[in-house]
């Protein structure tokens, strides 16, 4: 899509953690307007398998975020 993008053939949206290689020749605009652009996220794990530690820290850690993002 930014070979697109860097030939003038459109805009695309990108994640803030994208990296753009440098040899893309284009320009971030942060969107700054309300409402911002917004994206769900979905998690799937085993069946029983939320349970387990590893898995359990990962998937509060995503929900905390996801809960400071949404400011409650």
């Amino acid at each position: 899509m930014l070979t697109l993008v860097s030939h003038g053939l459109g805009i695309c949206l990108l994640p803030r953690l994208a990296t753009v290689s440098p040899d893309h020749r284009v320009a971030r605009i942060p969107l700054r307007d309300k409402p911002a652009p917004s994206r769900s996220v979905l998690t799937c794990v085993r069946r029983g398998s939320r349970a387990q530690p590893a898995i359990a820290a990962v998937l509060q850690a995503l929900e905390e975020v996801a809960r400071d993002r949404q400011g409650g």
